[in-house]
């Protein structure tokens, strides 16, 4: 049986760090002295250690700091090149009251767009008003047309067309151009001259 105490204290290594002169030792013992207060013993086994952990984080404190100088620059470069920019855009455009700056906002077509959306509205309503006129036209001409005339002389030189109406107690039987409904709170005749459907 081998001794196992013996093996595993013989795989067993040491970490070291890197090999340090006896300047670098003395140097880098001044400075924690010098900046942290810190006093190290020259031939302290973990001085390698502690050198490349210092190193480490002044590496990564110095490229921090790059870093943010980097980004500190490029903002100001922004900062210049929008300022310069929007002062070439004021420069550009000058705008002498709320009329002036309604009119470059509504820009060079607005204007003809607003003309034919215009003349659009009006023209349906205009299509609409006419065919409502002719609707009723046609239903009075219709009336005319197949209503019972006659005509009666006046005077020698006159005569005049009418059309025969016979009374009606109500709307509800009354047709359009025969019969007529008496309106006693009014005192007056009205004749039905078409019916249409309610919408």
């Amino acid at each position: 049986m081998e001794d196992v105490s013996a093996t595993s204290a013989t795989s067993q290594t040491q970490i070291t760090g890197p090999v340090l002169s006896e300047q670098q030792k003395r140097d880098f013992c001044a400075e924690l002295l010098h900046r942290y207060g810190l006093q190290l013993n020259l031939n302290n086994e973990l001085l390698p250690m502690l050198y490349l952990a210092y190193q480490a984080a002044v590496i990564s404190q110095t490229t921090s700091q790059q870093t943010s100088e980097n980004l500190a620059h490029i903002l100001r470069e922004l900062d210049r090149k929008v300022a310069r920019e929007s002062n070439q855009a004021k420069a550009s455009i000058h705008i002498k009251g709320t009329r002036q700056a309604f009119w470059l906002g509504f820009g060079s077509i607005g204007f003809p767009l607003m003309a034919v959306a215009i003349l659009g509205i009006v023209a349906w309503f205009a299509y609409q008003y006419r065919m409502t006129v002719q609707e009723k036209s046609d239903y009075i001409e219709y009336l005319v047309e197949h209503a019972t005339m006659q005509e009666q002389a006046v005077n020698d030189t006159t005569s005049v067309i009418f059309i025969k109406l016979y009374p009606s107690a109500g709307f509800q039987n009354a047709r359009a151009g025969s019969n007529y409904v008496y309106n006693s709170q009014d005192q007056c005749v009205q004749i039905p001259l078409y019916f249409k459907r309610r919408e």
